[in-house]
């Protein structure tokens, strides 16, 4: 990646409130991870998904909405993503199948007001 000099500059501070030792790359990352709400791995992860071509793109869409976020319903998912609520099912079946997403603990769901069982990723 073009201008990363700056990162491994040693006469900047270490950066140790996100990660002791690492790369100075590695740091800022997760800074930069942090401070935009979603942690570095689960960005590395999406663009791994992305790149690789294993997921298509409805699955990357609702893989993309849940990063960052504790656990969606599959009707916010729906809504949030404007995918029809029997495609998202699929896919999140699909993914769940294939280790990318996980069911997180029950609770309301902001849509439908019912208590179901959300998912969220498994990173």
């Amino acid at each position: 990646m073009k201008n990363r000099h700056y990162i491994d500059d040693p006469s900047l501070p270490e950066l140790p409130l996100f990660k002791e030792g690492g790369t100075r790359e590695e740091q800022v990352r997760d800074m930069v991870g942090f401070v935009n709400g979603v942690r570095a791995t689960s960005l590395d992860a999406y663009r791994d998904l992305q790149e690789s071509g294993v997921l298509g793109n409805q699955e990357l869409a609702i893989y993309k909405i849940l990063i960052g976020k504790p656990s969606m319903t599959l009707q916010e998912i729906s809504r949030e993503a404007e995918i029809q609520i029997n495609a998202v099912s699929g896919r999140v079946n699909g993914m769940k199948k294939k280790g990318y997403l996980v069911e997180a603990e029950k609770r309301v769901c902001t849509v439908t007001g019912r208590c179901v069982i959300p998912v969220k990723t498994n990173v």
